[in-house]
């Protein structure tokens, strides 16, 4: 589902941010060297996949100074309906996801929602890791276009 409106709140050295991106076509960023690009997309991921491409110590999602952090997206779906979904954790690791109003207890529900496939400079893993990290990839992409894959 296309994203019409995104919140960044308190993520990495965002402090707070709201972008209304295109949901028909393409979206451009550009920014200097050290300008929160990068943290914007990984935000995006976070939200559509529960953890980050880029750390997996949680604790350094949260900016500097700040006891959590929270992204809020509203999706507009097949029929142009907007759903808001919503994500939070604090620096104990307490982590809250909201889909239409709702509390999410599973990480797959929110997936469902906003399909992301990550190619970035370690994709060459593809190729060069074992199996096991390839069937990994490819059952990401098989759960996106077939639900009951989960």
């Amino acid at each position: 589902m296309p994203v019409s409106s995104l919140c960044i709140t308190d993520f990495r050295n965002l402090t707070k941010v709201e972008l209304s991106p295109c949901t028909i076509g393409i979206n451009v960023l550009y920014g200097k060297n050290g300008s929160g690009k990068t943290s914007l997309l990984e935000a995006i991921y976070y939200l559509g996949i529960g953890k980050s491409f880029r750390s997996s110590a949680m604790s350094r999602l949260i900016r500097h100074s700040s006891d959590k952090f929270s992204l809020f997206s509203r999706l507009v779906n097949d029929a142009d309906m907007q759903i808001p979904v919503g994500t939070e954790r604090d620096a104990q690791g307490k982590v809250k996801i909201r889909i239409a109003e709702k509390d999410v207890s599973t990480v797959s529900e929110l997936a469902s929602l906003l399909p992301i496939r990550l190619i970035n400079s370690q994709s060459h893993n593809l190729f060069e890791s074992g199996p096991n990290f390839r069937r990994q990839y490819l059952d990401w992409g098989l759960f996106y276009q077939e639900e009951s894959f989960l």
